[in-house]
């Protein structure tokens, strides 16, 4: 559990931030859905929560789309 914290201030980061509840990241092969108002980062396919890292990963991915200080993916 070496993610906690960083994963509890994404979170809340990511609470006051979002417009929307839900969303859904391409990360690699796998897509990930994440909820917000739950606090949880599944995999699409098997409905297996993310690893601690790559929820932190696609949550700070997100906190900078939202700031407009992300990457914009560009679907390549």
């Amino acid at each position: 559990m070496p993610y906690d914290i960083a994963l509890g201030l994404a979170w809340v980061e990511m609470g006051g931030l979002s417009p929307s509840s839900r969303y859904a990241v391409p990360l690699l092969t796998e897509t990930y859905e994440v909820d917000i108002d739950s606090r949880t980062v599944l995999s699409m396919s098997s409905g297996i929560p993310a690893e601690e890292s790559i929820a932190v990963l696609i949550l700070h991915y997100l906190m900078g789309m939202q700031k407009q200080q992300g990457f914009s993916p560009r679907g390549d």
